[in-house]
């Protein structure tokens, strides 16, 4: 029922679902599936949204392709953003060049752009305090990985459950390994558990804990907890 109810001259157009493009007037090479799918789309061309209300808020935004319930809800003039999950990317509103692939990937994410977050709930409260400055250039694939960053930008992560532990906005961090933990600023850490818990520190090997400013730990649980210091070898 009105589904593209006030398009005038847009072309090439496939609107299937209760009010799907219904605001829609000019815009061209659409295709909205669901209910409320592109609701408010107007001008904007070159969209996909398929699923109850995915899409729903976009007016001006173009080449974005928002498949789930939900997903890519809040766009507004975002472009070239892909979302694809259950409320998948659900808050972008300006963001660009963004991907969110599983359920509530990156759905707190509003203003960052050049993000990528794959997996269930991957960079979920990414850009959840709305700074439109910050939260940018991350990619997290895992389940919930790189969950809880809030502000930081420049990082990237690999594993199920490989987040930040309590600093929400650290960045230009690289880990690698399912449940790993980061703590600072350009830090590293790879392997299963692996804990880089300050500034610049770099941990490599399963089990493992560094806490030294620029400390390196390396080896099957090593633990290096003083300002540059080093530990290397299993049990270290």
């Amino acid at each position: 029922t009105h589904a593209g109810y006030n398009n005038t001259v847009g072309s090439d157009v496939v609107f299937i679902g209760e009010e799907c493009g219904l605001y829609n007037t000019t815009g061209d090479d659409l295709t909205f599936i669901g209910e409320d799918a592109g609701y408010n789309n107007t001008t904007a061309s070159d969209n996909t949204f398929i699923g109850s209300t995915a899409g729903r808020t976009n007016t001006t935004g173009y080449r974005n392709c928002f498949v789930g319930s939900e997903a890519g809800y809040d766009n507004r003039d975002g472009h070239h953003n892909t979302a694809l999950g259950d409320s998948a990317g659900i808050d972008n509103s300006t963001g660009d060049y963004n991907s969110y692939i599983g359920a509530g990937a990156g759905a707190g994410s509003e203003y960052s752009s050049f993000v990528t977050f794959v997996g269930a709930y991957a960079g979920y409260d990414n850009n959840r305090t709305n700074n439109s400055t910050q939260a940018w250039y991350n990619t997290y694939v895992g389940s919930f990985c790189g969950y809880t960053n809030r502000e930081g930008n420049y990082n990237t992560g690999v594993g199920a459950y490989a987040d930040f532990s309590g600093d929400n906005t650290a960045y230009r961090n690289t880990f690698v390994g399912a449940d790993i933990s980061i703590e600072d600023n350009d830090a590293c850490a790879f392997g299963y558990y692996a804990w880089a818990q300050a500034n610049g520190c770099t941990s490599f090997g399963n089990y493992i804990y560094t806490n030294g400013t620029r400390a390196i730990a390396f080896g099957y649980d090593a633990d290096a907890r003083y300002n540059r210091g080093m530990a290397f070898g299993a049990n270290a």
